[in-house]
């Protein structure tokens, strides 16, 4: 409520821990004094007593409850402070890991899209040996069997083509 009514200026020392410690002080003060003034003129409207003595342990009693109000909000600030901080350090958290996620999402397509590659070239790679394979052992296979049947042939002379030179 004061961010929309107060100018930035104004407002942005009131955000700051100190900001906070006073308000609540200020508040505290307030709902003490007002209770104490209640007292004061019950008290004073109903009895005897000296007003002197009266305001005298009033303001006695009102600054020893506003230093323990001065305390108690301090420690009001500061848990709150420290819930902010508890607050925000899971959620920075979840961040980082929620971006680790996401980077190990874009690990994983390219690690997918580099064994697609991988597998594609490995099956090119083995169609290439197979085709280079039936290549050479056609005619391989081809010059055995004449060499075989060459060896076989009794009507040849001894020696091959030594002797026809």
């Amino acid at each position: 409520m004061l961010a929309r009514t107060l100018p930035d200026w104004a407002f942005r020392p009131l955000n700051s821990d100190v900001g906070r410690y006073l308000g609540v002080l200020f508040l505290f003060g307030s709902v003490i004094g007002g209770v104490l003034s209640l007292v004061y003129f019950q008290i004073s409207l109903d009895s005897e007593m000296p007003k002197a003595a009266l305001k005298s342990a009033l303001w006695s009693v009102f600054f020893i409850l506003t230093i323990i109000a001065g305390v108690i909000a301090w420690l009001f600030v500061l848990g709150r402070t420290a819930g902010g901080s508890r607050r925000r350090k899971p959620r920075r958290q979840t961040d980082l890991l929620m971006r680790e996620i996401e980077a190990h999402k874009r690990t994983d397509a390219k690690l997918q899209k580099a064994r697609r590659f991988a597998e594609a070239a490995s099956k090119a790679k083995s169609r290439h040996v197979v085709g280079l394979s039936h290549e050479l052992r056609t005619p391989l296979n081809a010059i055995l069997g004449y060499s075989q049947l060459l060896e076989r042939d009794s009507g040849l002379p001894p020696g091959g083509s030594r002797q026809s030179r």
